[in-house]
């Protein structure tokens, strides 16, 4: 064999030699260049057209590096002469050039981005030279100098690399040659090649870094380099040998590769810092012996594509990924080898075959030996000691577990069983590991088996047993691979990864284990694992399920298992049919059993409490659940979503209750459509049985009684956006809402519901395409539905959702019925026409007492509709309805009328209906007239002319309604405890003077309503003072709003005045939302909870000055738009402004900043801002002058100009600066 102790002389006369050819290779690629050209670059130079580059002075040079090479195209051989300085870039070479710096010494190039390569190559034949390279520090796959993928033939020669991630990297990158470069002082690699190829390395060093040298691929030509020993990793030499053999690698090495090559001995090295520290690809029959090999960051020994190797007394420790890594390599020997704190594997065979261990020690490293994938190895006197996982085996088929292991393997100091071909035998109960693979009638017993990746491995295993064994903490506590017939019974699992998994294993038997705190899941069967049978085991306190079936395990049996504490689910199964659930109890999981994308399993008899969720059966079908108990859940007792011809069967679903959202549900089907329910108790729930956009079920003898435990509206049976469902002889009472339906299409109210459902023992009526019918009046509940000509009479109607229903249903009547206690409504009107409705008695209901909603042309006469909690009569949407001689009194809003169009506040509505006993003045198309002061409600609609004063209007939706009405008045009204105090929808050129509104939701609103003007009114109390939306050029002067959520609130309003009024003690003052050009002026803004002025959401182009912003909590004035806080002399006065007035003039010397973005007030008040008042001013311009005398005029006759933006108007100012 030939030493190596003259390779530093070769290996200068080699370096020498290479270093010629380079040159001729060069000189060769430019001799058809006519001749090159030189620029140049220096810190003072100008990266401008005006420069040509061609000389090294200021004059003519460029600036930076990345100009120089983005200026134009190059001819092979031009050169760019970099000068000494410092250049911060990320430099981009995508053309064919050099960049000649003027020495490593004194030419630094810095990342300008630090998360970014300082030289990123992309274009091939470049040469860098004479270069410091630095600060490509933050990412990953960042580096100094970067040759990307395709790039090749490369020159990089005498830079200085540091302080990057790593110093020079190489991807897909061949052809290239470095030369004397210093690749130190890096965050990971001083030089990486990674999956390239045939490169140059000579004379470079590597010190310092994290790890020094670094190399990948998977191909041969991967590994194939041209490496020289003048390279240094941390000054000791590279060895690099490709297709060598009968060599001797010198004990100094700093890095050994040896490649394709045949009988090389590596021995008796220290080697560390690398990516591997010794590195054998496609080589055969060579040795490893004596090698200390520590502190690299994936493997300390690689073997890769190579075999027949030996590896001996090795010391391999502290690597990041594994100690000895053996890939796709067969027939090495590893003997005597110590393989301790690697990161993960001290030994890691994967795709191996015929290799053999013996008298290794591994300890103290996660895994200690791991054969994945890999066939027929022998393990003898192998010791594993002190890991997380002391042995590991995976494989997908028999030859993956047929090995050749013996009892004089310890882990923990205790022998592995691993017995192949085998049949009635009994392991011995010391094993530290047992595997039993393609082998019969063998018993595993009362073991204690720790710390491996699998404590009891069956593979392809039959008719054995498991009994009163002990596993924890491995990664899986038992493991059945392709087995059948196996019996475990007894075993406690615990505190493994997973506790015990079946993978494509039928016909075994579980019971009477205890699995229990498990990292991930209790019992698992998964991949086609069928006629298994669970029986009596405690599945329990595992992380997230306990008893799992998934991926086509089919026609399992579970009984009487107890699934409970885990922490999501008890029982899961998805894509797996017919198995058959019985007696299990599952309780306090986050879901109990859960079913998706499963079809014909059978549920009967399993106790299902105290869990998240109850039984949910998701996109599955044909599944059968029968006597089960879900009760005591806290969202629902039994839940199918997505889920079709599924049978619920004499189940109790009971006292499920949300307690945060009261939405829990007994029996509820989501979107869920041909199942059947029959005979199931669903009590004490908030809702009993609710479907939920499902059609076509059948409901039969279910009893839905006493779900009263949250509010108002639990119901018994609701059916919500569902059609064609069929109810029979259901029975609910004792409901808040016995019986309830609701949708917006005719379809969702078709239903085929007969009179033998029963609401507190009365029939349900529900009669779909029927005419000429009288309903009898014994009826718990009346739904009239696409109907015509139906009466019904003397009924008495309570606690459903709503006591009677006409849905798309004309020319009907109801008749001295009375309706109370419904929780949502009392009688309802949708998309139905021209009925009557005469003498009822609507008291006490939850919503709305009576409610025509997109209903037209309807009578409501001599009815009486009183003390409802919320709207007593309510017209939305609905048009040319009559109303007369109807009492509404005591109801939170007694009536109210809304819509969107003209015609929505189109009503024929008298003064003999009543509001707690006034009359009801509801004017349409009327003018010049003035509206009496003992009004109850007041609408004014599509008139002109019209005055309201001084009435006192409490109790409606709205208080005054001004639609579509202009050149009125209201004068001196109070509001208080409507929704809306005063409303305008689409009116302008109104005034509204000296109201007070009060207590309301809304004191003042206006909806697309313009040109109005409200002066002097109070706003009080209220969730909003005054709101206005979509509304423009009103002009709001001397009003007052305190003690409101907000003050003032203006949404997509835009052209408005807020002129003179007081905004204080709100939670929030002024606040424009997506409203602009507006103004805010002489406005006093003060002791506002949050904000005193607020512009949001693109308020641009407001002017705000004049006003007085004083003691807001957080902010006096917030903008986070463009808006003008000042005129071209005044501003603001801010309580919390501190600069200086020096000359006494009033204006702060210093501008003024408004939070929230870039605003400034930039004439500051010292003082809070009192305008001067001439006498006889009205329009307040400073003048006396004829407009004065013409508004004087029009106040004498009570009248206001139309525009009213006469009274307040103020300049707006050219500049805000």
């Amino acid at each position: 064999m030939m030493e190596m102790n003259r390779m530093p002389e070769v290996n200068r006369l080699s370096r020498m030699i290479s270093t010629a050819a380079v040159v001729v290779l060069f000189f060769a690629a430019f001799t058809a260049v006519a001749s090159a050209t030189d620029y140049y670059v220096r810190t003072g130079g100008l990266d401008d057209p005006g420069h040509d580059g061609l000389a090294n002075d200021d004059a003519h040079a460029w600036k930076t590096i990345s100009y120089a090479i983005g200026r134009g195209e190059f001819t092979a051989g031009d050169t760019i002469h970099v000068a000494a300085g410092e250049y911060a870039e990320n430099v981009d070479v995508n053309k064919s050039i050099t960049l000649e710096g003027e020495g490593a010494d004194v030419v630094t190039v810095t990342a300008a981005d630090a998360w970014d390569h300082v030289f990123e190559v992309t274009a091939g034949y470049v040469n860098i030279s004479g270069f410091a390279v630095t600060g490509a520090r933050y990412s990953s796959y960042k580096a100094g100098i970067y040759l990307g993928s395709g790039v090749d033939h490369c020159n990089i020669s005498d830079n200085m690399v540091s302080n990057n991630f790593h110093g020079i990297r190489l991807y897909s990158s061949s052809n290239n040659t470095l030369t004397d470069n210093n690749a130190s002082d890096n965050r990971d690699y001083g030089i990486y090649l990674e999956s390239s190829s045939n490169n140059n390395l000579i004379g470079n060093i590597m010190s310092g870094n994290k790890h020094n040298f670094g190399i990948y691929g998977d191909s041969l030509s991967h590994f194939t380099q041209n490496i020289d020993t003048g390279n240094l990793v941390n000054g000791k030499p590279v060895y690099y040998l490709v297709d060598r053999q009968d060599e001797h690698v010198s004990d100094d090495a700093g890095f050994v590769g040896i490649v394709n090559s045949t009988n090389v001995t590596v021995r008796d090295s220290t080697l560390t810092n690398n990516r591997i520290g010794v590195l054998f690809a496609y080589t055969d029959n060579s040795r490893i012996e004596n090698v200390t090999v520590s502190n690299n960051e994936n493997c300390g020994i690689y073997l890769w594509y190579s075999g027949n190797n030996t590896l001996t007394g090795n010391t391999v420790s502290d690597n990041g990924y594994c100690g000895i890594h053996l890939w796709y390599s067969s027939n090495n020997t590893l003997t005597s080898n110590i393989a301790s704190n690697n990161g993960y594997y001290g030994i890691y065979i994967t795709d191996s075959s015929n290799n053999t261990l013996t008298d290794n020690n591994m300890s103290d490293n996660h895994c200690g030996i791991y054969l994945r994938y890999s066939i027929n190895n022998t393990l003898t006197n192998n010791a594993m000691l002190g890991h997380g996982y002391n042995f590991n085996i995976y494989g997908d088929s028999l030859s993956h577990f047929t090995q050749n292991i013996d009892t004089s393997n310890l882990v923990n100091g205790k022998p592995v069983y691993y017995l192949v071909d085998r049949q009635d035998e009994h392991v011995s109960d010391d094993a530290g590991f047992v595997g039993i693979i393609n082998s019969t009638n063998v018993t595993v017993g009362d073991s204690t088996l720790t710390n491996n990746r699998i404590g009891v491995l069956f593979a392809y295993t039959d008719n054995s047993r498991v009994e009163n064994v002990t596993v924890s903490n491995n990664l899986i506590g038992i493991y059945l691979y392709s087995s059948i017939n196996n019996t475990l019974t007894g075993n406690t699992v615990s505190n493994n990864g997973m506790g015990i998994d079946l993978y494509s294993s039928s016909n075994n038997i579980l019971i009477g284990n205890t699995v229990s705190n498990n990292d991930w899941h209790g019992i698992c069967l998964y991949s086609s694992s069928n006629n298994n049978t669970l029986t009596g085991n405690n599945a329990s306190g595992n992380d997230y399920y306990g008893i799992c079936l998934y991926s086509s395990s089919n026609n399992n049996t579970l009984t009487g298992n107890n699934a409970s504490g885990n922490d999501d689910y008890g029982v899961y199964i998805r894509d797996s049919s017919n198995n058959t659930l019985t007696g299990n109890t599952v309780s306090d999981n986050r879901h109990s059993i859960y079913i998706r994308d499963s079809s014909n399993n059978t549920l009967t008899g399993n106790t299902v409490s105290d869990n998240r969720h109850g039984i949910y059966i998701d996109s599955s079908s044909d599944n059968a659940l029968t006597g089960n108990n879900a009760s005591g859940n806290d969202d629902y007792g039994i839940c199918l979503h997505s889920s079709s011809n599924n049978t619920l069967t004499s189940n109790i679903a009971s006292n499920n209750y949300d307690w945060c959202w009261h939405r829990a549900y007994g029996i509820y089907l989501d979107y869920s459509s041909s199942n059947t329910l029959t005979g199931n108790t669903a009590s004490g729930n908030d809702y009993g049985i609710c479907l939920y956009s499902s059609s076509s079920n059948t409901l039969t003898g279910n009893n839905a009684s006493d779900n009263t435990v949250s509010n108002s509206r639990d119901y018994g049976i609701y059916l919500r956006f569902s059609s064609n469902n069929t109810l029979n002889n259901n029975i609910m009472s004792r409901n808040n809402c016995n019986f309830g339906i609701y949708g917006d299409s005719l379809s969702h109210f078709i239903q085929n519901i007969d009179t033998s459902n029963l609401v507190n023992g009365k029939p349900v009526y529900y009669l779909v395409d029927r005419q000429d019918e009288q309903v009898s009046d014994d009826a718990g509940f009346v739904g009239i539905v696409n109907s015509t000509n139906v009466t019904v009479r003397d009924s008495t109607l309570t606690n459903n959702r709503m006591g009677i229903l006409f849905a798309y249903t004309d020319n009907s009547r109801i008749e001295n019925v009375t309706v109370s206690n419904n929780g949502n409504r009392g009688i309802y009107l949708w998309y139905s026409g021209n009925n009557t409705l005469t003498g009822n008695t609507v008291s006490n209901n939850g919503y709305y007492s009576v409610y025509l909603d997109y209903s037209s042309n309807n009578t409501l006469t001599n009815n009486t509709i009183s003390n409802n909690r919320y709207s007593g009569t309510y017209l939305h949407s609905s048009s040319n309805n009559t109303l007369s001689n109807n009492i509404m009194s005591g109801n939170d809003y007694n009536f109210g009328v809304y819509g969107d169009s003209l015609s929505h506040f189109i009503q024929n509505i008298y003064t003999s209906n009543l509001v707690n006993g006034k009359p009801v003045y509801y004017l349409v198309d009327r003018q010049d007239e003035q509206v009496s002061d003992d009004a109850g409600f007041v609408g004014i609609v599509n008139s002109t002319n019209v005055t309201v004063r001084d009435s006192t209007l409490t109790n409606n939706r709205i208080g005054v309604l001004f639609a579509y009405t202009d050149n009125s008045r209201i004068e001196n009204v109070t509001t208080s405890d409507n929704l809306h105090g005063i409303r305008l929808h689409s009116s302008g050129n109104n005034t509204l003077t000296g109201n007070t509104a009060s207590g309301n939701d809304y004191g003042i609103y206006m909806r697309d309503s313009s040109n109005n003007a409200l002066t002097g009114n109070t706003a009080s109390g209220n969730d909003y003072g005054i709101y206005m939306r979509d509304s423009s050029n009103n002009a709001l002067t001397g009003n007052t709003a305190s003690g409101n959520d907000y003050g003032i609130y203006m949404r997509d309003s835009s052209n408005n005045n807020l002129n003179i009024n007081v905004i204080s003690n709100n939670y929030r003052g002024i606040y424009l939302d997506s409203s602009s050009n507006n103004a805010l002026i002489d406005n006093t803004v003060s002791n506002n909870n949050d904000l005193g002025i607020s512009m949001q959401y693109s308020s641009n182009n407001n002017l705000i000055y004049h006003s007085n912003l004083i003691s807001n909590t957080n902010y006096n004035a917030y903008d986070s738009c463009t808006n003008c806080w000042n005129t071209t002399s005044t501003g603001n006065y801010y309580s919390d402004y501190a600069g200086n007035d020096a000359n006494s003039d009033g204006i702060g010397d210093d501008p003024h900043r408004i939070p929230g973005g870039s605003n400034i007030d930039y004439h500051p008040l010292m003082n809070p801002w009192h305008e001067p008042q001439t006498p006889g001013d009205l329009n307040r311009d400073n003048n006396i002058t004829p407009a004065d005398a013409a508004i004087a005029l029009d106040i004498a006759a009570g009248s206001r100009p139309c525009d009213s933006m006469t009274l307040t108007a103020r300049p707006h100012p050219s500049t805000c600066s």
